[in-house]
């Protein structure tokens, strides 16, 4: 009976051991899920050593911010769309409850195990709905006229 037993919690171990997974797309919603939650000890766990740095700075400053809002961020839901990995690197997209611009996640393998590779410099995903109108090309035909301010004595400046 107790080798029955033992089985039994051995196979329940494994079985639950096994659901956790670490793929590139798991580790980018847990990942996600845990910045937008303000859990940033869980997201520097799931970050490279230059990513958990600035998500330390993040982490200082949202520990300042009112009580309200740490509830607040707790209610974002993440919602992961495509993704795509390539060797060592893989790049997942992702849109929140509170937003519609769509994010971008990358990831790096390190040691063989998916970490995520963050900047606070990295902007969110323009959606083609909200994109600005592009710039004008460089070869526009807009002029700008150079002048000398009335009243400047030009007598030195030779051209």
């Amino acid at each position: 009976m107790n080798k029955y037993i033992l089985g039994l919690l051995c196979s329940l171990f494994l079985f639950l051991g096994g659901c956790r997974k670490d793929s590139s797309k798991d580790v980018a919603e847990r990942f996600a899920n845990a910045f937008h939650h303000r859990d940033y000890k869980t997201a520097m766990s799931l970050a490279t050593a230059t990513s958990r740095t600035q998500l330390e700075t993040i982490s200082q400053f949202a520990g300042n911010l009112p009580d309200a809002s740490a509830q607040e961020a707790k209610n974002i839901l993440v919602v992961m769309g495509k993704g795509e990995e390539k060797g060592d690197r893989a790049t997942y997209y992702y849109t929140t409850s509170d937003s519609d611009i769509e994010q971008k996640i990358n990831l790096i393998k390190v040691d063989g195990k998916w970490q995520v590779e963050w900047n606070k410099m990295d902007s969110p995903v323009v959606d083609k709905k909200t994109e600005a109108p592009a710039a004008a090309p460089a070869d526009s035909s807009v002029q700008l006229e150079v002048g000398t301010p009335e009243g400047l004595d030009t007598t030195l400046i030779r051209e």
